[in-house]
């Protein structure tokens, strides 16, 4: 009996003991658990929200100091708290500009694409007229340049109510009628304007502005504008006219007329709403026109230059001018 019992105790031992070391070396000879390596981007991302936090705190914390007055600080910690704030003045005023230049910036390209598709499919547009013979455009560059922002090919549509008198292409027949052919689109509405503002007066001319739209203005006047430019064709130069158009009059302070309307009164300067095209105008309507600022029953030039310049026209001066300006 105390044999059996002996030899199950060690029997027990030694089975514990088996048990013991067998996992003491699994234990030992196991390499150790290694935890997954975190995502290199999450912890860009962990460290750059930690860093605005900070930089949060720290900003709070000198708004705080900024607004805070201490009557116990020396001069010198008030200068100190001067200096500060005024840094942090400075510093948010440069980055709201920066924003601001940013903004700006980011519009400016995204009106300028815009612009480029606009007059991208204008250009394609008016191509096709053109090889159909339906316009009569100089060159590519005359429908950037001189249609403004409007559109040619609507604005062919839009102008039949302005076909009647001025023609398809805006050549009239009518020689009071004026040419429009080739005229810069910012002049053309610039007038269509002051018909509709009153500060230029025609009875028809007063009445059709009247019905037409911003939109509609813009594209009646690139369609006008992309023709080819109004010609008078006349080989005899008249010399009064001439003189003057080249040389003006410098005792009675007339300015020569090439400097605002260009050579052969053709233009200068296609974006303005100011100088317009001239040179091959019907002489009945440049007569007419004349008097009217000489006689101040037309007042619309810009200050009122135009009626500067004809106050001291006689009638063989005007009939010399409109003679020689149809001509070109």
């Amino acid at each position: 009996m105390n044999n059996c019992l002996i030899s199950f105790i060690f029997l027990s031992l030694f089975t514990a003991t088996a048990v013991f070391a067998a996992d003491t070396i699994s234990s030992a000879s196991a390499p150790p658990a290694v935890e997954p390596l975190a995502d290199p981007q999450e912890q860009a991302r962990a460290e750059r929200a930690k860093a605005r936090a900070a930089v949060a705190k720290a900003e709070t914390a000198l708004a705080k100091f900024c607004a805070e007055e201490d009557p116990h600080a020396t001069d010198t910690i008030k200068a100190e708290r001067d200096r500060v704030c005024a840094a942090k003045i400075a510093k948010d005023a440069a980055e709201a500009q920066d924003d601001h230049l940013r903004e700006q910036k980011a519009r400016h390209y995204a009106e300028a694409e815009a612009e480029r598709v606009r007059r991208d499919k204008i250009h394609a547009d008016a191509a096709k007229l053109k090889a159909a013979d339906e316009i009569s455009i100089e060159s590519p560059d005359a429908i950037v340049v001189r249609s403004g922002p409007g559109n040619p090919v609507l604005g062919r549509v839009k102008s039949q109510v302005c076909q009647g008198c001025h023609g398809l292409r805006g050549y009239s027949v009518i020689t009071l009628i004026p040419k429009l052919a080739g005229q810069y689109a910012h002049y053309i509405v610039k007038e269509l304007r002051n018909y509709q503002e009153g500060t230029r007066t025609h009875q028809i001319m007063s009445a059709m502005a009247a019905s037409i739209t911003d939109e509609e203005l813009d594209d009646i006047a690139a369609h006008f504008a992309v023709q080819k430019k109004m010609s008078g064709g006349n080989t005899e130069e008249n010399p009064i006219g001439k003189n003057l158009f080249l040389n003006g009059d410098v005792d009675r302070r007339i300015l020569p007329c090439v400097n605002c309307h260009g050579a052969a009164g053709k233009g200068r300067r296609p974006w303005t709403s100011v100088f317009p095209v001239i040179g091959g105008q019907h002489k009945d309507y440049l007569r007419v026109q004349l008097q009217n600022f000489r006689s101040d029953n037309r007042s619309n030039s810009p200050v009122a230059i135009m009626n500067l310049m004809t106050r001291s026209l006689t009638d063989a001066e005007i009939e010399g001018l409109a003679d020689y300006i149809s001509g070109r």
